[in-house]
């Protein structure tokens, strides 16, 4: 979404909230909502701008983040990112996930990724780590696991799995179509699909977002 559009988005809102911000209470939970907008508006542009400052070109597409919001919203218990990066993908998860019962752990090996973000967060449920991803085994098992390293989608795919709570989801993007493989990967084992998509302890499918961008969901059927 363009600065433009998003600015039209919130003068329209904004404009909203002004004329109907003395309502009944039948009409309290949308307005809230629309407050929650905002925010979210203003996260999402924040970390972009960011992501854009530090030459930050992994961040997750809008279609992924949308997706994400989704299933995030379903969620109550504790919830892992594996790859902070410049916070796109967080903002995508905080905005959506529940106030009162919902917990986020944001982890990055990068330090002035982590605090140029934090300061962003300071009044929600979000831990932030500087460290490996895999110094928190202990603070496992959660309810929700975003793997956006991709050292833990294949390397360390068993310590991963581990981090997971049983009836726990698991959702990891960043994969391409095998019709838009270049050149070099054509016919070699992708470690990745075939890892997830077999492991006999998850119910696991692919799911396609755009011609050339798909994702892995799972859900941990026992240890």
């Amino acid at each position: 979404m363009s600065s433009n559009n998003i600015n039209l988005y919130r003068n329209n809102i904004e404009y909203y909230l002004f004329h109907y911000k003395k309502v009944d209470e039948g009409r309290l939970g949308c307005v809230q909502f629309i407050e929650v907008t905002l925010t979210y508006l203003s996260w999402l542009k924040k970390q972009k701008s960011l992501a854009s400052e530090y030459g930050f070109t992994q961040s997750c597409t809008d279609e992924f983040g949308r997706f994400l919001y989704t299933l995030i919203g379903q969620v109550k218990g504790n919830i892992l990112e594996i790859g902070t990066g410049l916070g796109v993908s967080t903002s995508w998860i905080v905005s959506s996930m529940s106030a009162n019962s919902s917990n986020l752990i944001s982890i990055d090996n990068q330090q002035d990724y982590v605090g140029a973000i934090k300061p962003l967060f300071t009044q929600y449920n979000v831990e932030f780590i500087v460290a490996d991803w895999k110094e928190i085994i202990n603070k496992g098992p959660f309810d929700f696991v975003f793997a956006d390293a991709a050292d833990a989608k294949s390397t360390y795919a068993q310590e991963l799995f581990k981090l997971l709570k049983v009836g726990g989801v698991l959702i990891m993007d960043d994969l391409t179509p095998e019709e838009y493989w270049p050149a070099e990967w054509r016919g070699k084992r992708d470690v990745v699909r075939d890892y997830w998509l077999n492991h006999p302890k998850l119910a696991a499918t692919e799911i396609l977002l755009t011609p050339q961008q798909a994702v892995i969901i799972a859900s941990k059927l026992e240890e």
